[in-house]
């Protein structure tokens, strides 16, 4: 691990610095050359949804420190930090409006802004909220929660926006929550002054401009296709709450479990396969963790949970220590003009894709199968989460 080059100024969480961080190479991002993967987010490695919520939970009881018994409003940032978001807000109590950016376009919903996520790899953001003038207009404290602060521009241009809207209590106070906060003093002093609050359970110090593998040779994410296909089922779920559009986290809370039942329910139908992956899809994160905990705690199987991503990351099965071993690079679930990616797969008895695209999805699941299959995966279900 290149500890030498990351120095830790605060752990407030539970777990080592070493279990959290891992350094990876961003591939054609020229903004930084580096990226912190986080072994415990349920995002780009597959891990313990147990493990995951607990870190999580601990995010939201330190906001819950500072911001218990005042009105709340949440706000996870697309794509990584959908998850973390929902879980924050759930600390904090089952009447906590949670909203999420999203890089969607929702046609029956009120988009309130735009915004820039500049040093990302796709920029551009939305916020829509379905109830404004009722859930924002009411709000004592905007929560922006995020997995890693870099610069903080993307937090300041979307407070900007939110302030220009002309129902929102001029006192109310903003604030940001995050796994990992990587500000300089200039950047932090730009969000003091801005007058957004900063918290987080990792502090630490890095060169931006750090390049960690200057000789990394990438390997292809491409995967031959077979022609022997695994089983694979395609269903239905009703029941969704979309959170990209706002929701109160109880019912949105409720409603996954729900979904996680279902998918229970479907598994105990044949014998229970001794290992079990359920991926996320792109900004579909929190589902999939809280269905893989009630897997996991339920049934006698080894589940683990990760998403596919957006982000490309260079790949290297050869360098030491290098977390992203292996990888696919495929169509998107949501945009088939759209490429996005899935990282360090290995054989699954039984995987549960969880979607809830109103696209047509048909080649992204195709490639998707051909890819998971590819790594010794017999048996998928995939599972479309739909309103009715």
């Amino acid at each position: 691990m290149m500890n030498n080059n990351i120095e830790v100024l605060t752990n407030a969480s539970s777990f080592s610095f070493e279990e959290l961080i891992h350094v990876a190479q961003r591939d054609n991002n020229s903004k930084r050359q580096f990226l912190l993967v986080n072994g415990k987010q349920g995002k780009h490695l597959p891990t313990d949804a147990t493990q995951t919520l607990a870190l999580f939970e601990q995010l939201g009881e330190l906001a819950k420190r500072f911001y218990d018994r005042r009105q709340t409003v949440v706000i996870g940032f697309a794509e990584t930090a959908t998850a973390i978001g929902a879980a924050v807000a759930q600390v904090l109590g089952a009447k906590t409006v949670y909203l999420q950016t999203t890089r969607e376009t929702l046609k029956d919903s009120i988009n309130l802004l735009d915004f820039q996520e500049e040093h990302s790899h796709a920029v551009n953001q939305r916020l829509y909220c379905c109830q404004p003038q009722r859930w924002l207009a009411e709000a004592e404290v905007i929560l922006l929660v995020e997995d890693e602060i870099s610069t903080g521009q993307t937090i300041l241009n979307l407070v900007a926006e939110l302030r220009k809207l002309p129902y929102l209590r001029k006192q109310v106070q903003f604030a940001v929550l995050s796994l990992v906060n990587g500000l300089n003093e200039a950047s932090l002093s730009k969000l003091s002054a801005a007058g957004i609050m900063c918290h987080y359970l990792l502090k630490l110090a890095y060169d931006s401009a750090w390049n960690p593998y200057p000789d990394l040779i990438a390997e292809s994410t491409m995967m031959p296709l077979l022609e022997e296909k695994p089983s694979f089922v395609y269903k239905e779920i009703a029941g969704k709450v979309n959170s990209r559009s706002g929701c109160v986290i109880g019912v949105y809370h409720e409603a996954v479990l729900n979904l996680a039942q279902t998918v229970k329910a479907y598994l105990l139908q044949a014998p229970i396969p001794e290992t079990i992956l359920v991926l996320g899809t792109e900004e579909l994160m929190y589902p999939a963790i809280i269905t893989a905990q009630l897997l996991q705690n339920t049934l006698k199987a080894t589940v683990k949970t990760h998403a596919t991503t957006r982000s490309p990351i260079k790949i290297s099965s050869q360098t030491a220590d290098y977390p992203i071993i292996n990888g696919c690079h495929l169509t998107s679930l949501y945009d088939p003009l759209r490429t996005t990616f899935v990282y360090n797969l290995t054989a699954y008895e039984q995987v549960v894709i969880l979607f809830d695209s109103d696209e047509d999805s048909q080649k992204g699941l195709e490639e998707l199968a051909d890819c998971l299959h590819q790594f010794g995966c017999r048996q998928i279900l995939a599972l479309r989460w739909v309103t009715t």
